[in-house]
């Protein structure tokens, strides 16, 4: 299909376009040889003096604790005027030797001077950027490509609901996403949620999702503390008294944590455990509680300062440089694992019904074994191959290569996983099983078992062996 005709305007249009982006190229240009030439600038007396002073304010102006703010300031006007720092041109050097005094104070690791004249110009941009339309779509874009955090959602063996968080948006970009995956879950008898890859995010989507697990009187879960000028400011943090959909005040959760899961991840962690509503499986968290600002402190340096921290209202306290200990402790890759055994362990105690049970435990036995695989010698493996008869004809049991094959007439080998010493899943097939039938220590038949319950016997031709030992 031809296009739209090329008209005067249009070509008027693209100049325009064209000379913009080369003003911006220019600028961008000029912009980096400037900080180029800042970078490379040695620091002088001025400049340290300049540096301490400032750092000092916005310590005592936005550090969460004034009185070690205080003594943090204090410190640094000291070293200086002490001519601790007189030796130092280097800036690099200069900014950490302040770091350190700030630490040796503090024992803060969040606390930081940083030297870097283009961290410093991104720094201006972010703080004049303002939300327009053009950036609400980018941070769509973004998060769409992401599917807002929502890595996967899934029912696993015995209806136990799977949700793979990597991130938390922001409710107004990211907060469809999440009720959809709420309801899909919604009938799940437990859930699992797999936060072993979450490194944090936005504070509202935590909010949301923790107020699923909760019935509809709001909670009083923290509050956060924030500092700024003189000013400190406190916000409340509760569930919410609506979410979209069905609440499940009474499923039981397990979180998948490890060492990565931190900041806005560990929130979520925090409340579900300080509240009783979820069970840590796991390795202890990473321990980023407090909320970190940039201030700058000239054209080429910048401070890194906590300046907010939540107050959980069960504990008092957060998990800022301790992290948060699993109720389970395991490695994160058997995590997932240990965490389905759990929950169905629960189910299967909890329930009168002898076909749940059944249900629970066949799914149960499979993941046993998939967590500590069964071993089983080979002298006892070899008591098992024989051939066997029942109802649908002749199966033989061989050993080959250190594992058991199931065949019958005219059908595909299949190999044979130990469950158990005398219990058996097919490879490829774990809705079927069979089951080992000895009497007097000799092998005497097998069971063949479905996941619906029926059963069938198949009793060993009479060939002489089958003797276990």
């Amino acid at each position: 299909m031809p296009g739209k005709p090329y008209t005067h305007n249009d070509g008027f249009e693209i100049m325009r376009q064209i000379l913009f982006l080369f003003s911006l190229a220019f600028c961008l240009l000029f912009a980096s040889m400037a900080a180029a030439q800042t970078q490379g600038k040695l620091i002088n007396e001025t400049e340290k003096k300049q540096v301490v002073d400032a750092v000092g304010k916005r310590l005592v102006d936005f550090y969460l604790y004034p009185d070690v703010a205080g003594k943090m300031a204090a410190l640094l006007s000291k070293n200086l005027d002490n001519g601790v720092y007189k030796t130092i041109n280097d800036p690099k050097i200069f900014a950490n030797r302040l770091t350190e005094a700030l630490f040796a104070v503090s024992r803060d690791k969040h606390l930081e001077i940083l030297f870097g004249p283009e961290l410093v110009i991104e720094t201006k941009k972010e703080a004049s950027r303002k939300e327009t339309v053009e950036t609400i779509n980018r941070e769509l874009e973004r998060g769409r490509k992401n599917n807002f955090g929502f890595k996967e959602v899934k029912l696993l063996e015995g209806n136990i609901g799977y949700l793979h968080l990597t991130r938390f948006y922001d409710v107004k970009y990211g907060g469809e996403t999440a009720a959809n995956a709420m309801n899909f879950l919604s009938n799940a008898d437990a859930l699992i949620i797999d936060l072993r890859q979450n490194g944090g995010g936005d504070s509202s989507m935590v909010q949301l999702l923790t107020s699923y697990l909760f019935d509809s009187n709001p909670v009083h879960l923290n509050d956060f503390y924030l500092r700024g000028g003189e000013k400190q400011t406190q916000i409340q943090e509760w569930t919410l008294p609506y979410v979209p959909g069905r609440r499940r005040p009474d499923i039981d959760v397990y979180i998948l944590t490890a060492y990565r899961t931190f900041s806005a991840g560990e929130h979520l962690v925090y409340n579900l455990k300080t509240f009783q509503r979820a069970t840590i499986v796991g390795e202890t968290t990473g321990g980023g509680a407090h909320t970190v600002a940039y201030q700058i402190i000239n054209d080429r340096f910048l401070l890194k300062v906590p300046n907010g921290r939540p107050i959980n209202q069960v504990t008092k306290s957060n998990w800022e440089g301790t992290g948060i200990k699993p109720d389970i402790e395991t490695p994160p890759g058997d995590a997932l694992l240990a965490a389905q055994i759990k929950a169905l362990e629960k189910l299967t105690a909890r329930t009168d019904s002898p076909d749940a049970k059944f249900t629970y435990d066949w799914h149960t036995t499979a993941l046993r074994a998939k967590l500590n695989p069964v071993r089983i010698d080979e002298s006892l493996m070899r008591s098992y191959a024989g051939t066997y008869t029942g109802e649908y004809g002749q199966r033989k049991i061989t050993f080959e290569n250190g594992r058991l094959f199931s065949q019958r007439a005219g059908g595909a080998k299949l190999a044979l996983i130990p469950l158990a010493a005398e219990l058996f899943t097919y490879e490829g097939r774990p809705e079927l099983r069979l089951k080992i039938v000895s009497e007097n220590n000799r092998v005497t038949g097998l069971k063949s078992i479905a996941n619906d319950g029926s059963q069938l016997d198949e009793t060993r031709d009479k060939d002489g062996a089958g003797e276990k030992t």
